[in-house]
C-alpha cells in the first residue's frame, strides 16, 4: 500500500524497530550505568539488605532496608557516599526501610517531640535523657542516638525488630525572613 509514493507498512515496521531500539537502549543504560554501579557500592556496606532506585521529577529516591546495624549514623553516612559516588551531583533523598512494631513506633512518637525540639532549640542533653527514659520504659533492649552536622540518627532494637529514625538538623528558613510575604 502506498501513501504518497511511501509504503506504509515499511514506515510501520521501522517506527516498531526504532520504538525497540530506543527501549532497549534505556534499559541497558539503566543496567549498565546505574544499577550494576550502584548494586556494586552498597555491596560493601554492612547492613544492607535491598535497595530500590526510582525517579521523581528532577530527584532520584534511593530507598534502602536496612539489617540491624550498631550505628546507623555510620551505615547511613556510607551509604550516602556510595550513592553520590555513582550519581555526582545529582538530587538525591535517602530513604532508610527499617523492620518496627506498634512498640517501637510508640516509643519513637514519645520521642520524636525531645528530637524536635532539640532540632529547634539545642536541647540535646534533655533529648537524649528523654530517648533513655522511654527506652526503659518499653524495655528496649538497645538503644543510640548519635549527631551529626545534618542529621540526628535514632535506632531502637527490641527481639527481632528495629526502628531507625533520621531527623534532619537544617531547618528551613521562614519565607518572612527571605522576603517573602
Amino acid at each position: 500500500m502506498l501513501v504518497h509514493g511511501l509504503k506504509i507498512p515499511v514506515i510501520i515496521l521501522t517506527a516498531i524497530l526504532t520504538f525497540g531500539l530506543l527501549l532497549g537502549g534505556q534499559w541497558l543504560y539503566t543496567h549498565y550505568q546505574v544499577e550494576q554501579p550502584l548494586a556494586a557500592q552498597l555491596e560493601r556496606v554492612n547492613g544492607v539488605d535491598d535497595y530500590y532506585i526510582q525517579k521523581k521529577n528532577a530527584k532520584l529516591l534511593v530507598s534502602v532496608s536496612l539489617a540491624p546495624v550498631n550505628n546507623l549514623m555510620h551505615t547511613y553516612r556510607e551509604i550516602e557516599q556510595a550513592v553520590r559516588e555513582v550519581f555526582p551531583g545529582k538530587s538525591i533523598e535517602l530513604i532508610v526501610k527499617d523492620r518496627r512494631n506498634k512498640l517501637l513506633e510508640r516509643a519513637w512518637y514519645e520521642s520524636q517531640f525531645a528530637v524536635h525540639q532539640a532540632v529547634a532549640q539545642g536541647s540535646y542533653v534533655e533529648m537524649a535523657r528523654v530517648i533513655e527514659e522511654v527506652s526503659n520504659k518499653y524495655n528496649i533492649e538497645r538503644y543510640a542516638v548519635n549527631i551529626d552536622q545534618d542529621n540526628i540518627y535514632v535506632q531502637f532494637h527490641k527481639d527481632e525488630v528495629y526502628l531507625y529514625e533520621i531527623v534532619s538538623r537544617r531547618r528551613p528558613i521562614p519565607e518572612k525572613l527571605l522576603g517573602y510575604r
